[in-house]
C-alpha cells in the first residue's frame, strides 16, 4: 500500500495555464457525491466515456453509497458494487443503474470486476466483466444466473444497454475443468472489450480451464493450462476465436484492447517475470528477469496481432513501482504513459535510473511498436492511478492528458517544458496538456488553487465537435469555483463532471460553435432513434435533449391523433405501450427546440 499512498499524493494535482488566453470556457458543470470522500472517491477501474451526442457515461465502484443529482445508489460495504450513470449533452443527470453480485438468497456478495465500458456506433453502452457469485444483478429486471457448473467458477459477460438505460442483451461465457497438471481449478477471467470502426466487437480474456462454453456451445477443449484468447464478432453478432497465446512459468493480465483500421489489434497488459508466451504460428517470447535486488518491479507488455490473430511483435516495459497505460485510436496513433521510481527499462534497455526518484514517461509508438519520441520527466507525470483510461487521443492524433507537476521541496515553482509553473498546493500543480504528433506540448493550462486546497483533473474526453469533458476532484477545500459555478465540497473531496472548450485550440482542432444553451450546441440533431421498429408491445423514442421541452403526437394512417404527450425540458426518452394498437402504420410528429420532425412506425 505504500506504493499507492505515495503515488496518489504525487499525482494529486495539475491543470495548465502559462500560454496566453488558454482559459477553459466551461459550458456546464455538475457535482457528484460519493461515500469515500476521505479517500479520493476513485478506483483504478473506474471508467468514463462520451458518445457522439455529447452524453457522458460513468462506471464507478460503490463502497457504501453514491449520489447523482437526486438519485442515491447504495451498496453493502463488505460486497461493493458498481454504478453506471448517464448525463446528457447539457450536463443533466438522466439515469443510473447498480450492478452487483448476489448469493443464492439474493443478498449482496463479493463478486468480481467490470473491465470495459464502451459506446458502440449505434449509441448503445457495452460493459464487459466477470463474476463468481450465484447471481448477478444488472440494474434492472431479474438477476442473471451464473451458468458455471463448478463452485467458484467465474462467468464472463457482456451487457448491452440502450442510451435510455434499458438492458438490451446479456451474453455469458465460461470455462471449467483443468488439465491434469494444472496448479488450481479452471475458469476464465479478465474479459477486456473494445469495438472497431465497423462496429465489430473484439474481446480478449484469460482461459485456465480445459473446457470453454462460448455463445452457449462447447467450442474448445484445451491441452495447455493457461491461454490468452482473442475473439471477434461475426456477422451474426456471435464471437469467434481468431487467436490464442499460450503462456508458461508466469502469467499475463490484459488491461486494454485497441482494434486498428486494418484489422490488426493492439493488446496491453501486465506480465510476470520470465513468462514465456507462444502461439500456434511459431511465435515465442520470454519476458525479462527482474533487476537484481528489485522486488517491486512491474512489467507491462504491448502485443500486436494481425487480422488473422497471429502475434506480430511484443514490446516490454519494466519499472520500479511503475504504473502504465496504453492509449490509442484506430488510425495508429498510440501512446504509452505512466510513472516509475528509480529506473525504467524498455525492451531490456535502461532509459532512466536514479536514487529514490519518481519520474513520469510518455512514449509515442509507431506501427512496429518502436518509440517515435519520448518524454521522461523527473518532476512530472501523467496521472494513470485513478482511472482505467485518463487520457485521450485528440482529433488531430495528438494526446490530451492530465498532468501532475512537482516543484522541488521548499521551492514555490519549477520549470516544465520550458515554462515556469507555480506550485499550487503542497508543492504540486495540476494541469491539462496537449502533445502534438511531433512531441511538442502545444497546449498547457494549469488549474488554479481552490481555496486552501487543490482542484485537479483525472479524466479527459472529446466529442466530435471538439468539446472537452473532464472529471475533476478537490482536496482540502470547503467551496469550489469552476468558471461561474460554485459547489460546496463534502468532507475531504468531491467529484465534478464538466464540459468546456479552450479559448486557443492547438492546430488541427475544430473550434466548436458550442454555447451554454443546449439548443445552439446541437441545433441540427433531433431524434436519435425509435425502437423497435416494427414494434410489438411497446416502443421507445430517444432524442437529443432540448431546453424548451418536447411535444409528441401519435396519429394513425388516416391522420387521426391517438395520443399527445408534453415532455419536460432536457428529457430525452419516452416509452409508449402500443400493445392494444391494431397492426399497421403510425406517424410520430415530434416538436422541440423550434424544430419539427415526422417519422413512421409499423405496429406488428
Amino acid at each position: 500500500m505504500l506504493k499507492y499512498s505515495v503515488i496518489s499524493l504525487l499525482l494529486l494535482n495539475i491543470w495548465m495555464g502559462n500560454l496566453p488566453a488558454q482559459t477553459p470556457n466551461y459550458h456546464w458543470a455538475t457535482q457528484k457525491y460519493a461515500d469515500r470522500n476521505s479517500d479520493f472517491g476513485f478506483d483504478s477501474d473506474d471508467q468514463f466515456v462520451v458518445d457522439a451526442q455529447g452524453s457522458s457515461y460513468l462506471l464507478q465502484r460503490i463502497v457504501d453509497q453514491i449520489q447523482y443529482a437526486d438519485t442515491t445508489l447504495f451498496a453493502d460495504p463488505e460486497a461493493g458494487a458498481y454504478a453506471l450513470a448517464k448525463y446528457d449533452a447539457a450536463g443533466q443527470f438522466q439515469w443510473a443503474r447498480t450492478l452487483v453480485g448476489l448469493d443464492e438468497d439474493g443478498v449482496e456478495s463479493r463478486w468480481g470486476y467490470l473491465n470495459s465500458l464502451i459506446v458502440d456506433p449505434a449509441g448503445n453502452i457495452l460493459i464487459s466483466g466477470e463474476y463468481d457469485t450465484p447471481q448477478f444483478f444488472t440494474g434492472m429486471g431479474d438477476p442473471v444466473q451464473n451458468p458455471c457448473p463448478e463452485e467458484f467458477c467465474k462467468a464472463l459477460f457482456v451487457l448491452t444497454y440502450s442510451p435510455g438505460g434499458q438492458l438490451l442483451k446479456v451474453e455469458q461465457h465460461y470455462a471449467f475443468g483443468a488439465p491434469p497438471d494444472a496448479e488450481y481449478y479452471g475458469g476464465a477471467d479478465s474479459p477486456v472489450l473494445n469495438i472497431d470502426a465497423r462496429g465489430q466487437r473484439h474481446l480478449v480474456c484469460n482461459l485456465y480451464g480445459d473446457t470453454l462454453v462460448w455463445n452457449g456451445q462447447k467450442q474448445y477443449y484445451g491441452s495447455q493450462n493457461y491461454q490468452l484468447l482473442l475473439t471477434r464478432s461475426q456477422s451474426t453478432g456471435k464471437l469467434e476465436k481468431i487467436g490464442a497465446i499460450h503462456y508458461d512459468n508466469g502469467g499475463f493480465y490484459p488491461l486494454k484492447l485497441i482494434p486498428q483500421a486494418d484489422g490488426s489489434v493492439l493488446l496491453f497488459g501486465e506480465a510476470d517475470e520470465e513468462t514465456t508466451l507462444s502461439d500456434a504460428h511459431g511465435f515465442s517470447y520470454t519476458t525479462g528477469p527482474l533487476i537484481e535486488g528489485s522486488s517491486l518491479e512491474d512489467i507491462y507488455l504491448v502485443i500486436k496481432y494481425n487480422a488473422q490473430g497471429q502475434v506480430l511483435w511484443i514490446r516490454e516495459l519494466h519499472g520500479e513501482y511503475a504504473e502504465a497505460q496504453l492509449v490509442g485510436d484506430s488510425k495508429g496513433h498510440t501512446y504509452l504513459m505512466g510513472y516509475f521510481e528509480i529506473f525504467l527499462r524498455w525492451k531490456q534497455q535502461i532509459l532512466r535510473a536514479g536514487e529514490d526518484e519518481y519520474g513520469g514517461f510518455l512514449f509515442r509508438l509507431n506501427e512496429q511498436g518502436e518509440i517515435v519520441w519520448q518524454k521522461i520527466y523527473a518532476d512530472a507525470a501523467i496521472d494513470v492511478t485513478l482511472a482505467a483510461q485518463v487520457a485521450s487521443v485528440s482529433l488531430d492524433g495528438g494526446l490530451l492528458a492530465p498532468l501532475v507537476i512537482l516543484a522541488p521541496e521548499g521551492e514555490p515553482s519549477t520549470t516544465f517544458e520550458g515554462r515556469t509553473v507555480q506550485a499550487v498546493w503542497d508543492g504540486y500543480t495540476s494541469a491539462i496538456g496537449h502533445y502534438n504528433l511531433h512531441g511538442t506540448l502545444d497546449t498547457f493550462v494549469t488549474l488554479p488553487a481552490a481555496g486552501e486546497g487543490v482542484f485537479f483533473v483525472t479524466n479527459l474526453r472529446y466529442d466530435p465537435n471538439g468539446r472537452i469533458y473532464g472529471l475533476f476532484q478537490t482536496a482540502e477545500v470547503d467551496t469550489l469555483k469552476v468558471g461561474v459555478y460554485t459547489f460546496p465540497v463534502v468532507e475531504y473531496t468531491s467529484e465534478i463532471l464538466a464540459c468546456f472548450t479552450l479559448s486557443n485550440l492547438p492546430p488541427g482542432f475544430t473550434a466548436p460553435k458550442a454555447t451554454t444553451k443546449v439548443e445552439k450546441t446541437i441545433e441540427n440533431l433531433r431524434i436519435i432513434r425509435i425502437y423497435p421498429n416494427p414494434a410489438d408491445n411497446q416502443l421507445t423514442v430517444e432524442w437529443v435533449p432540448q431546453a424548451t421541452g418536447v411535444e409528441m403526437l401519435w396519429s394513425d394512417a388516416q391522420g387521426k391523433v391517438l395520443q399527445r404527450f408534453q415532455l419536460e425540458p432536457y428529457a430525452q426518452q419516452h416509452t409508449l405501450n402500443v400493445a392494444q394498437w391494431p397492426a399497421g402504420w403510425y406517424t410520430l410528429e415530434w416538436r422541440g427546440g423550434g424544430k419539427r420532425e415526422s417519422l413512421s412506425v409499423m405496429k406488428k
